[in-house]
């Protein structure tokens, strides 16, 4: 199984029993390094910033967190805009840009 995918699963897996999957610098490291040079302009690296995106979210990160989100819609800015993970990520974008405190 390739790093990404073995990544991607245990996201996915960290995600549904509600614990944030990166709260390690190695899982930062882990996901940039597979994404470097291989995926990064692709779906899947978008969809990875996606996932760092929510885990920093669920941190309390807000600014890592919409960093991320705002890397995924830089690269899903030509996509269909009808898509639900696109309408979802830009919905949590806002929500999460209204909690940011003002002074930053």
């Amino acid at each position: 199984m390739p790093v990404s995918d073995a990544l991607a699963a245990r996201h996915r897996s960290a995600q549904r029993s509600g614990y944030p999957a990166v709260t390690q610098p190695a899982d930062q490291l882990s996901f940039a390094h597979a994404q470097r040079g291989v995926v990064e302009n692709g779906p899947v690296g978008a969809l990875a910033h996606l996932g760092l995106a929510r885990a920093y979210a669920q941190t309390g990160d807000i600014e890592k967190s919409l960093a991320e989100y705002r890397e995924f819609l830089t690269l899903w800015k030509n996509a269909d805009p009808d898509l639900r993970i696109l309408k979802d990520a830009e919905a949590e974008y806002k929500k999460l840009s209204e909690r940011l405190p003002s002074s930053l």
